[in-house]
């Protein structure tokens, strides 16, 4: 935690001093669903997923690491993908990252490994943003228009006047993932935002579970509600996936048709529903 907390003074005193009292914005492609910045690490161009269910603040591939300049440290970082594989990485810091035009000194990151294939297989990037380099900000997912919007704690009022839907509420998680619990045809069920994802999944259980009524590997619900706002219809894809604490993922064709702010600092999201065609 106290190293959580020295990051977060870090990240946030050097976007102040760099863009004074604008927020961040940052474009935001999309590829396949994943939603993808472009950063320097040290001097380097890389493209990044931006990851709100992705471990720890940067992942780099083994590929991507002999082109930064990287120090390293003695202690490594184990990380177990959705299909329970278990993948051992050395942590390093990278001196200088800039996204946005925006630098961010003393990166901790850690080497990601990865599958050869599959639902988890290679990352489609050279890395990942992942949710401890979002949580001190309010960054608001704008997929429509192509942007990611970083707005510090003490820019409060300008993120509340962008982020104009409704508030959400997260349930505890054991690995402080933003999770919520929704309601659906078939039941409620805890979802992981997860930005890194590129279709709204619900694991193989869940399905059993709830006895969801499947097309083509799919499961449709008329009802979406989070909290008192119902955001249905959603289609949600059946996986083999091992979640913890959670029945499923709220991951890129949600994202895609709402704007979501993902307020770290309050630990909620809010949900802005696309315009009435």
């Amino acid at each position: 935690m106290e190293a959580r907390a020295a990051l977060t003074a870090g990240l946030i005193a050097t976007v102040v001093a760099a863009d004074g009292l604008a927020a961040t914005v940052i474009p935001l492609a999309l590829e396949n669903g994943n939603a993808i910045v472009e950063a320097e690490l040290g001097g380097t161009p890389v493209h990044l997923i931006v990851d709100t269910g992705g471990m720890g603040t940067l992942q780099l591939t083994e590929s991507t690491v002999p082109r930064i300049d990287v120090r390293w440290l003695a202690e490594t970082t184990t990380r177990t993908d959705a299909l329970g594989n278990t993948f051992e990485g050395r942590q390093f810091f990278v001196e200088r990252m800039v996204v946005g035009g925006v630098t961010f000194p003393n990166v901790p990151g850690f080497v990601r490994g990865e599958s050869q294939g599959g639902v988890t297989g290679r990352l489609p990037a050279d890395g990942v943003l992942g949710r401890e380099f979002l949580r001190p900000f309010i960054a608001r997912f704008d997929y429509p228009a192509g942007t990611l919007t970083l707005y510090r704690a003490d820019q409060r009022a300008a993120a509340d006047a962008a982020c104009r839907g409704h508030p959400i509420g997260t349930v505890p998680h054991p690995d402080d993932y933003w999770v919520s619990e929704a309601a659906t045809d078939h039941g409620r069920m805890r979802l992981i935002w997860d930005s890194g994802a590129t279709y709204s999944v619900v694991t193989a259980l869940a399905a059993e579970r709830f006895r969801l009524p499947l097309t083509d590997g799919a499961y449709a619900t008329r009802r979406f509600t989070l909290d008192d706002s119902d955001f249905g219809p959603l289609e949600v894809v059946v996986l083999d996936l091992l979640l913890v604490g959670a029945e499923g993922l709220l991951g890129g064709n949600f994202f895609a048709t709402h704007v979501v702010c993902v307020d770290g600092p309050r630990s909620r999201v809010i949900v802005e529903r696309p315009p009435a065609n």
